[in-house]
């Protein structure tokens, strides 16, 4: 197991390596010196290699808060891996749910049946209540193992963070999230707030940060959509049985029942053109007052007759995110500007502080603008039949965020 964390504003990495019959804990800062130090033991080693290294009382209050916060560290990397193994069986089960639920829908559809379609149906009634019950379990011993986990050092609790999290957001739109979506943005804020206590400079790399955030754009916005998609041009080519998973090619994109897709696919089927960040801007260490955003135009990607059945898919789709979805230029702009702020966080080596504080504006929103969830689940009337939000007042804002603050 290892684990990275922060200690008077530095980087540090540290593992714990098994020594015959002890353990030792090993601490490399950015220079590549290493703090070796055995389990019940007051002296250590530090250098670069061993055979030169020095001995050092770790008793001493710089060395015993540092080695405080790298075991706290690899407790909090320990229980973060529980939670992803339990956030991965919810996935499964998830996935499976929406799988019969299509299932269902294609026998629901079809209004005469055989009997052997009939048992069939009951048998898909029952594995869809069955793996129901299980995700309704596994989010029990998450909630657990939540409640169990430690706090990041100097920065807020589980708790507080969901509290900001929806008081930005709010209880509409958070209601109306993923389970899973709901623990990327806790996530997202609480690795934010880990960082921006040490109060780094801009250099400092916000990508743990962001890619939760990739992550809810994904599943609240790419999933969804094309899930629903497929169902609809399923039950307009008539060449296609029912009962068959059938593959269906819409432009480049090849849709299947529990196919995979990216945001890229998504801006390319609403709009020939978007509005997206330039390669300038997203070099620089600080956010550039001009040359922010250029225009791109893709009509040779996807065909008219194929964007026109994208429209009439959403002008039937009674979803909250068909709404938004047909503001077919601003809505492909801002799928692209997270796309490329989300491929930041997955694959540079580093994002910056202004990087991360725009894709949270577009994803949850800010002073000025309403981030994507917002205007989603903003029409509280379909809202409630798609999630079955609380019914409550809206949620006043009363803080919101700013560059230096979320």
């Amino acid at each position: 197991m290892a684990a990275e964390f922060y200690y008077n504003k530095c980087r540090y990495t540290c593992c714990v390596v098994d020594n015959a019959s002890t353990q030792e804990l090993r601490i490399r800062n950015e220079r590549g010196e290493i703090l070796a130090v055995e389990k019940g033991k007051k002296i250590g080693l530090r250098g670069k290699r061993r055979e030169v290294s020095k001995q050092v009382d770790v008793s001493q209050p710089y060395e015993f808060n540092l080695i405080k916060a790298a075991i706290n560290a690899l407790e909090i990397a320990d229980k973060d891996r529980l939670l992803l193994e339990q956030a991965a069986v919810i996935e499964q089960q998830n996935e499976q749910v929406e799988i019969l639920k299509q299932e269902l829908e294609i026998f629901r559809q079809n209004k005469i049946l055989s009997l052997e379609q009939e048992d069939k149906l009951l048998h898909l009634q029952n594995q869809l209540k069955e793996h129901e019950f299980l995700v309704e379990k596994q989010k029990k011993k998450i909630l657990k193992l939540e409640d169990a986990q430690s706090q990041f050092p100097q920065t807020i609790s589980l708790e507080n963070a969901e509290k900001q999290v929806k008081s930005k957001l709010g209880l509409v739109a958070w209601n109306c999230l993923h389970p899973a979506s709901q623990r990327d943005l806790r996530n997202a804020y609480r690795y934010y707030k880990m960082i921006k206590t040490e109060e780094f400079t801009t250099s400092a790399d916000y990508s743990d940060a962001g890619h939760p955030l990739g992550l809810v754009a994904e599943r609240e916005i790419v999933n969804p959509f094309f899930k629903q998609l497929y169902q609809f041009l399923l039950t307009k080519n008539t060449s296609v049985s029912f009962f068959e998973k059938a593959s269906i090619l819409l432009g480049s994109i090849n849709l299947i029942v529990d196919g995979e897709y990216t945001l890229g696919d998504l801006r390319i089927l609403l709009s020939q053109q978007w509005q997206t960040f330039t390669k300038f801007s997203l070099q620089q260490e600080n956010r550039p007052n001009t040359n922010l955003y250029y225009t791109v135009e893709r009509s040779d990607k996807i065909s008219q007759a194929d964007r026109l059945l994208v429209q009439q898919f959403l002008q039937q789709w009674k979803h909250p995110l068909s709404l938004w979805l047909a503001q077919s230029y601003a809505a492909a702009s801002t799928i692209d500007q997270i796309r490329k702020l989300r491929n930041i966080a997955a694959h540079s080596n580093s994002m910056h502080l202004w990087q991360f504080t725009e894709l949270w504006f577009l994803l949850v929103g800010s002073k000025t603008r309403k981030g994507v969830l917002q205007e989603i689940h903003n029409n509280r009337s379909l809202t409630e039949n798609v999630c079955h939000a609380v019914k409550e007042k809206a949620v006043t804002f009363n803080y919101f965020p700013t560059y230096s603050s979320i």
